[in-house]
């Protein structure tokens, strides 16, 4: 198995050297050129890599080394063959195959299981360590696999929430800030307004627009505001209108806030 070794040795040390490997049970490529980097790629190393072709249940492959050669590559060393059926296996298969049926059979203990000694069928250390981690293998797999989907799956979900709080933490604290403002500065505005209309409005007053609100479900302030409103001609009315349909705009009631502060008409 010195062979193995070497060409496990030369991929992980240099992993742009490369390998083409035959299933000589199908006379099928296993894989064709294929780069150490792949290989540690996508089975984390070569052992695992050889490992799950021995776990496949290929009894036989052919190894080809190769090496880098701009586009392609060229062969390093000679091809070799290199058997999965551990020593003896093929002689203790053919004896139990003459054993007569009326003998009790016992299921064959794998390698390594059941406390079998992988040594004691002839195995050297570099594949006791192959066959000890090869009945692991896909099981370790299928849980990295699971986990990192699980993983993945939490960090999408965890980015959604984090957008959508800090969606909604902009959106209500930017409208509960305004709406306060608004509030606050609307109550002080209110009798400056009224005051405003006052002043362009004729000196009699509107008696009949007053009336007409007596019964009115609106405040006495908005009453005010509104019987004044009807005394001044249809140029101020219309300006001060266009006024207050702006001041929902952020722009129109800043410059509106700033102007009555820079008139003292409210607490600053």
């Amino acid at each position: 198995m010195k062979q193995l070794n070497n060409t496990i040795q030369r991929l992980t040390n240099h992993p742009n050297k490369s390998v083409t490997i035959i299933n000589l049970d199908t006379g099928e490529k296993i894989v064709c050129n294929k780069k150490g980097s792949a290989i540690i790629e996508e089975f984390g190393s070569v052992e695992a890599f050889f490992e799950s072709i021995y776990q496949s249940g290929i009894t036989k492959i052919r190894i080809a080394d190769r090496n880098p050669s701009g586009t392609s590559s060229t062969p390093e060393g000679e091809p070799y063959t290199i058997s999965l059926v551990p020593p003896g296996t093929e002689a203790q298969t053919e004896a139990k195959s003459k054993e007569s049926v009326l003998e009790e059979k016992k299921p064959p203990i794998m390698p390594g299981l059941n406390g079998g000694d992988y040594g004691s069928i002839g195995l050297n250390a570099a594949q006791i360590d192959i066959a000890g981690k090869l009945y692991d293998y896909p099981r370790v797999v299928s849980e990295l696999q699971s986990a990192k989907a699980k993983a993945d799956r939490l960090e999408s979900e965890n980015q959604e929430l984090k957008t959508k709080l800090l969606i909604n933490d902009t959106l209500e604290g930017k409208s509960v800030a305004k709406t306060e403002a608004n509030a606050k500065l609307l109550e002080q505005a209110m009798p400056m307004l009224g005051m405003i209309m006052q002043k362009f409005a004729p000196v009699a007053p509107a008696v009949e627009a007053a009336a007409g609100l007596a019964g009115s479900s609106l405040s006495a302030t908005k009453q005010q505001v509104v019987a004044l409103l009807a005394q001044l001609d249809d140029s101020t009315a219309l300006h001060l209108g266009k006024l207050i349909e702006k001041l929902s705009d952020d722009d129109v009631w800043i410059d509106f806030s700033e102007l009555m502060k820079k008139h003292n008409l409210v607490d600053a």
